[in-house]
C-alpha cells in the first residue's frame, strides 16, 4: 500500500551537542531552583508522553522498547538527588532523550538564553575522524600529540569504546558515520558535564611509535572552540530557498528547509517556489539539468517536496514511480489526534489540497480508532482502497532533463523522505551522505510542566519501509570540499553523469 506522502510535523530536532554549540558570550545564569524536583518531575512527564503517545511501547516489532525506556528513566531519576543545577539537571534530561538514537525523540532548553555559562575545556588538541582513525589535526605547543597522530585510546579504553562511552550518550545514533565524523572534535572540546569525567591519559602513534600522554585540560573560550569545530568538521551551508536558471539553461532549486509551518517566513517562501515550479513545469522539465539543492535541510514536512514532484512528473507518473509496499500505524491519543487537529488549522485547502485532504482522513481515522478502543490506525488511502501499485503512464519519463539531489551530513525526515522520492523517480544523489531517522516519524512538540525544556516525539510507525531504521543516503558522487562552495559544487555537478 502506498505509504502517507506527508510528513506533517516531521523535524529533525537532533540535541546533539545542544550545549556544545552555545555561546557563553551573553547568556544569564539559570536562576536558583530545585533541579532535583525539577529533573524528576520533567523526566516523569517525558516518560507518560512516551507512554501514551510514542508507537514504541506498543510496537511488536520492537520488542525492546520498554526496556530501553525503563533504564533510562531509572538512570534520570538516579541522578535527581538533593544539591545538583542546571548543569546536572540539563544533561540528565538530554541523555535520557538521546539514549533512543532517534533524531525524532528528544529535548532541548525551551529558551536558549535561559542557560548555564557552559565552562569548556581542552587539553591542547582536538582529533577529527578521518577514513575511520582518530586523528590529531590542531594542537598547541610541542609537548601535545603531533598533527596526524593517531589516537590509541585512553584510560585504559581503546579509541572506539572510550569515545562511544563519552559522546555517545551526548549525540544518539553513534553508529552513524554522519554523527561520529560530526561530534569527533568534541572529544577532546568538552563542556563541563558532570557525569562524564574529562580523561586523564591518553596513547598516541605517530611514526609507527606509540607514546602516553597526561592530558592537562584548560580552559577554551566559546568562539574559539567553535571555531576550531568548524575548521575541523565544516559547517552545514543554509541555501535558502529559490529556483535560479543556470546559464546552460538548468535550474538550481534551493530548498534549504521543508518547514512545517505554511505560515511561516520559510513557509510562505516554500509555498512561492512551488507555485513558480508548478507554473514553469514544462521549462523545467525540458531543461538540461535539475538540481534539488538540500544543504541545511533538516526536515519538515514532505508535502514540499511531493508536491513538487507532482508538479513536474504528474501525479499518474509519480504515484506509479514512488509507491510503497509499506503502510503506516499511527498512535492514537488524544494529544497526537489535537496536534493533527492544530496543524490542519493552518493549512489552506486552496493552495494544498492534498495535504489538506490527508490531514483530515488522518484525523478521521484516529478519531475512529479511538472510539474502537484501538491503540493504533493503519492509514489507508481511499483513492487506492486496493493498495496496489498504479500503473505506470505510457511513455517516456515526462521530465528528460538530468536530476540530480545535493545533501550534506545533516539531511534527515522529510529531507530523507525527498532523497527518497526523487531517487525513485531516477535522481542521482551528490554530496555528502546523510544522517539518518528510524521507523518512527512524524513529530509533534510540547512544553514539558519545569518550563524549561520543550519535548518532541514521533506519532507513527512504517511497517516495510525499503530504507531500514537509522539507514543513511549514500551519494553516488562524494563531494569532499567546502559545502558553502556553491560555484565549485555547480561546476563539478555539470561534469557529472546522470542515473
Amino acid at each position: 500500500m502506498k505509504s502517507v506522502a506527508c510528513a506533517v510535523a516531521a523535524v529533525a530536532l537532533v540535541v546533539a551537542g545542544a550545549a556544545s554549540a552555545q555561546s557563553d558570550a551573553g547568556v544569564q545564569k539559570a536562576p536558583a531552583r530545585d533541579y532535583a524536583s525539577l529533573l524528576r518531575q520533567d523526566a516523569t512527564a517525558f516518560r507518560a508522553a512516551i507512554l501514551d503517545s510514542h508507537p514504541g511501547p506498543l510496537d511488536t516489532e520492537n520488542p525492546g522498547f520498554d526496556a530501553l525506556l525503563d533504564r533510562s528513566y531509572r538512570l534520570a531519576m538516579s541522578r535527581a538527588k538533593a544539591g545538583i543545577g542546571y548543569r546536572e539537571y540539563y544533561w540528565a534530561m538530554v541523555e535520557f532523550g538521546n539514549a533512543f538514537d532517534d533524531g525524532h525523540l528528544g529535548v532541548a532548553p525551551i529558551d536558549q538564553g535561559y542557560a548555564h555559562p557552559w565552562a569548556f575545556t581542552w587539553p591542547g588538541f582536538v582529533v577529527a575522524l578521518r577514513d575511520g582513525a582518530w586523528r590529531v589535526v590542531q594542537r598547541e605547543g610541542e609537548a601535545r600529540p603531533a598533527p596526524g597522530a593517531r589516537l590509541i585510546g585512553c584510560d585504559g579504553k581503546g579509541v572506539e569504546q572510550f569515545a562511544a562511552e563519552r559522546l555517545g550518550p551526548l549525540t544518539g545514533r553513534w553508529r552513524l558515520t554522519a554523527t561520529r565524523v560530526r561530534t569527533a572534535p568534541r572529544l577532546f572540546l568538552r563542556s563541563d558535564n558532570p557525569w562524564r569525567a574529562p580523561a586523564k591519559r591518553c596513547t598516541f602513534e605517530s611514526a609507527g611509535k606509540r607514546m602516553g600522554y597526561r592530558l592537562n585540560w584548560t580552559p577554551i573560550d566559546s568562539t574559539r572552540r567553535s571555531t576550531l569545530i568548524a575548521e575541523t568538521v565544516g559547517t552545514r551551508f543554509g541555501t535558502g530557498i529559490g529556483l535560479r536558471k543556470q546559464a546552460d539553461g538548468g535550474f538550481w532549486i534551493r530548498m534549504g528547509t521543508f518547514e512545517s509551518d505554511p505560515q511561516s517566513e520559510d513557509g510562505a517562501q516554500l509555498t512561492a517556489l512551488v507555485r513558480e515550479i508548478e507554473s514553469r513545469h514544462a521549462e523545467l522539465a525540458s531543461a538540461p539539468r535539475l538540481v534539488f539543492d538540500l544543504r541545511g535541510n533538516s526536515g519538515g514536512s514532505s508535502e514540499w517536496m511531493a508536491r513538487t514532484a507532482r508538479a513536474l512528473w504528474g501525479k499518474p507518473w509519480y504515484d506509479a514511480k514512488t509507491w510503497s509496499a509499506s503502510e503506516t500505524d499511527y498512535r492514537v491519543s488524544d494529544g497526537n489526534i489535537a496536534n493533527f487537529s492544530d496543524f490542519a488549522k493552518k493549512l489552506d485547502p486552496a493552495d494544498s489540497p492534498e495535504l489538506h485532504r490527508l490531514v483530515k482522513l488522518m484525523i478521521a481515522g484516529m478519531e475512529g480508532a479511538k472510539a474502537k478502543g484501538q491503540a493504533f490506525w493503519r492509514f489507508a488511502d481511499p483513492e487506492n482502497p486496493s493498495g496496489v501499485r498504479p500503473a505506470l503512464p505510457a511513455g517516456a519519463d515526462p521530465v528528460r532533463a538530468r536530476i540530480f539531489v545535493l545533501t550534506d551530513f545533516g539531511c534527515a525526515s522529510a529531507c530523507l523522505d525527498a532523497v527518497d522520492v526523487l531517487t525513485d523517480l531516477g535522481a542521482t544523489q551528490v554530496g555528502q551522505e546523510t544522517d539518518a531517522d528510524t521507523l518512527y516519524m512524524e513529530v509533534r512538540g510540547f512544553e514539558l510542566p519545569g518550563g524549561v525544556m520543550r519535548a518532541w516525539l514521533p506519532t507513527k510507525v512504517y511497517r516495510g519501509r525499503t530504507r531500514g531504521s537509522n539507514v543513511p543516503a549514500v551519494p553516488k558522487y562524494r563531494w569532499n570540499g567546502a559545502l558553502a562552495d556553491t560555484d565549485g559544487i555547480e561546476a563539478w555537478i555539470a561534469t557529472l553523469p546522470a542515473s
